[in-house]
């Protein structure tokens, strides 16, 4: 069992400006769509003080770049050199097809820039559907794949697949949900069919700014940081550390304990808490 314990002697006082700009870049990273993805990476700081002079520049900087993305038409449009994205709407059944007009979606999104094939099938899932992708990708040479279908923890790792079987990089792939965000929640079908639409052409639009990815392992140490050295800190600790992980308990006081160290006796027992 190894419990490390350090101490923390100072404590960083964050301006009103720095949590301004902190939210901001939240702002910018989470909520900036397309622009997002031209952002950096997010900051990160391994030593234990932060110099908030630091943070305001690389943070400024960052906000920049998101609004850089955005001035050069990444909300409106995007790059669209090179682009073939093949559109695939499922009736699953009738349990969106009853609700939602799949042909008129198919339609709407063939439309859409860098879209090349759009196309309407009973059940994307099925082994036909996904022979036709893998079909539409070997064919047409297609380079990104749109399914509105169901829900995406159902089946976007089997359209991942079938994208990877018919040699297009899984990551190159994007699901929207038009079944429980859209015909199970509306009994209106030009409603459901007008947010089909919308959320077919947000998926072609984010599919167009992403990037290939591949998959690889790397190494993890066996260690754990328990930030405060209350009882529910150094029970955790007692616990990891129990399993066999190195474990680093910190706490800002010079003492572990926290509240229960300053008591004198606890009920029922009345046994002493220090």
């Amino acid at each position: 069992m190894i419990v490390q314990f350090c101490t923390i002697v100072a404590i960083m006082d964050l301006s009103s400006r720095v949590f301004e700009l902190i939210s901001k870049m939240v702002i910018w990273g989470v909520c900036g769509g397309e622009a997002a993805a031209h952002t950096p990476k997010p900051l990160i700081f391994e030593t234990s003080v932060l110099d908030l002079s630091t943070l305001s520049e690389q943070g400024g900087q960052w906000m920049k770049t998101a609004e850089e993305a955005r001035n050069q038409g990444v909300h409106g449009g995007f790059t669209r050199d090179g682009l073939r994205i093949g559109v695939y709407v499922c009736h699953c059944g009738t349990n969106i097809a009853g609700v939602v007009d799949v042909d008129a979606t198919a339609q709407y999104a063939a439309q859409l820039d860098g879209v090349v094939v759009a196309r309407h099938y009973a059940y994307m899932c099925s082994d036909p559907g996904q022979a036709l992708i893998k079909e539409d990708i070997r064919a047409e040479g297609l380079n990104r794949i749109v399914v509105a279908s169901c829900s995406p923890l159902m089946h976007e790792a089997t359209f991942r697949r079938a994208c990877a079987e018919g040699g297009l990089n899984p990551y190159l792939f994007q699901m929207t949900n038009i079944r429980e965000h859209c015909s199970w929640v509306s009994d209106d079908p030009h409603a459901a069919t007008q947010k089909a639409m919308a959320l077919v052409g947000a998926a072609v639009r984010r599919v167009a700014l992403q990037e290939p990815l591949e998959m690889r392992q790397v190494g993890v140490q066996q260690a754990a940081l328990v930030v405060g050295g209350g009882i529910a800190g150094i029970e955790a600790a007692l616990r990891m550390a129990d399993a066999g992980k190195h474990v680093y308990l910190v706490e800002r006081q010079p003492s572990i304990g926290g509240h229960m160290a300053q008591l004198y006796k606890t009920f029922p027992t009345l046994d002493c808490a220090a």
